[in-house]
């Protein structure tokens, strides 16, 4: 059986309609994700990251469905299989789930000073809907955002890891050792580099600022029509998060371009949050170290991705995981 007769045998565990067309999705970093085509209808079908929780994705899904049903949001709706499960295993143990596409827009950078405002806007009004969550979500990606964790994986790596010496960069390691300090206490720092376990680190942002939050609000997961956001795709990484972090994230999707940040651009998404989000004065003071901070952040993931053995990131071609890097690093709000 060929790849595409595969793919189409794993489509009639969710629906009787015959499959026209299979075509891949490269925009994810991490799922692989299909169109599937039929006669009347088009899907989307996805292969999970093996470690993933199914447990934890359907716990979450039931909450975040009720809040988004509740407020006229668009999302993924998981469909059920043949067995009456929302996950199908094949052969070889990968977890996959379909749902309907939806028809709705996603929008590519640079983006108008009006789709810049809604954008904004539209995530405000997702973290205030969000507050009406049922319960906290589980977390599926438990260190995702979390610096510290992430810095001491790759302290481990450099020291005992599975490492492509021959990735190394001496000048990206350089700046990443100068500048973690500038996010994490210096004696959290000291000891991860000590390769003991680091004392409890101060949170940087103040109770008004952690929040639930969607965990992955980049410009390729919001969906807008008529110029507003409808809705967001990829809602695997929902969690309880500093929301200054997730609107630096957002910007960063929005107004950087290979390593060129339009301020302007990033000041009229802010503006449009703060209209979207009651009381949102706080998540706003935290913004610019918020986004500083995620830069660096996704830049020590990509460099910890380039010289591991065990790769997460899909490497779009040659040097792309470095050129990332390099590019994030160069990033700063002044």
């Amino acid at each position: 059986m060929g790849y595409g007769e595969a793919l189409a045998a794993i489509c009639r565990q969710f629906t009787d309609a015959p499959v026209t067309g299979i075509e891949a999705v490269s925009e994810g970093h991490i799922n692989d994700t299909f169109f599937v085509k039929t006669p009347a209808v088009r899907y989307v079908l996805q292969r999970l990251q093996r470690k993933t929780d199914p447990v934890k994705l359907l716990y979450n899904y039931e909450l975040y469905s009720e809040v988004c049903e509740a407020n006229r949001l668009l999302y993924p709706k998981w469909m059920r299989n043949v067995n009456g499960t929302y996950f199908y295993t094949d052969a070889e143990g990968q977890l996959w789930r379909m749902y309907p596409y939806i028809d709705a827009e996603t929008l590519q950078a640079p983006l108008t000073k009006e789709q810049l405002f809604a954008c904004g806007q539209g995530l405000g009004k997702l973290h205030q809907a969000l507050t009406g969550l049922a319960a906290e979500p589980k977390p599926v990606y438990p260190i995702l955002h979390n610096l510290e964790a992430y810095y001491e994986k790759y302290v481990t790596l450099l020291s005992d890891g599975p490492l492509h010496a021959e990735n190394r960069k001496a000048a990206i390691e350089e700046q990443i050792h100068e500048r973690i300090g500038l996010f994490l206490a210096e004696n959290v720092t000291a000891a991860i580099e000590r390769g003991e376990q680091p004392p409890a680190q101060v949170k940087d942002s103040d109770s008004s600022d952690i929040r639930v939050i969607h965990g992955d609000a980049k410009l390729s997961n919001i969906l807008f029509r008529d110029g507003s956001v409808v809705g967001m795709l990829d809602w695997d990484t929902v969690m309880t998060g500093s929301a200054s972090e997730e609107l630096a994230d957002c910007i960063r999707s929005c107004c950087v371009n290979r390593g060129s940040f339009d301020r302007a651009a990033a000041d009229e998404l802010a503006a449009g949050y703060q209209s979207g989000m009651p009381g949102a004065e706080a998540v706003l003071s935290h913004l610019p170290k918020a986004f500083d901070k995620i830069n660096f952040e996704l830049a020590l993931r990509y460099y910890t991705d380039a010289i591991s053995k065990v790769k997460v990131f899909k490497e779009r071609y040659p040097g792309y995981r470095l050129e990332r890097v390099r590019e994030l690093l160069g990033v700063t709000w002044r």
